[in-house]
């Protein structure tokens, strides 16, 4: 899963311009620093290392967004609605979010996961 982290990095800095003024550069590294924290809010929940988070450590991985203001992690937890968004994110119905499903959920609502 680290490989489609890469992955996404390397996207991100393919598609942008070889050049940008200063206020872009620092949003992209902004954005950059965000999600290298997102990333790091689903490992350390992640308590085996598999790259798979249950309905609990999901809620723990919600609020640490929530405390970055990352996408609609903050709307989640003071909306209390842990429950729903984990059954919209766990795109195979099987209890279980791997970092591949957020990431493709991330992906097909433009980044507010």
């Amino acid at each position: 899963m680290q490989m489609i982290f890469r992955v996404m990095m390397a996207t991100l800095v393919l598609v942008l311009p070889t050049t940008l003024p200063n206020a872009q550069e620092a949003e992209q590294q902004a954005i950059l620093k965000t999600l290298q924290q997102v990333r790091a809010n689903f490992r350390s929940v992640d308590e085996d290392g598999d790259d798979r988070i249950t309905r609990n450590q999901f809620r723990s991985f919600v609020d640490a967004n929530a405390e970055i203001a990352f996408g609609m992690s903050k709307q989640i937890k003071r909306m209390r609605a842990y429950r729903r968004a984990f059954n919209t994110l766990d795109s195979d119905g099987d209890d279980i979010l791997t970092w591949q499903e957020y990431v493709e959920a991330l992906r097909s609502r433009g980044g507010q996961g």
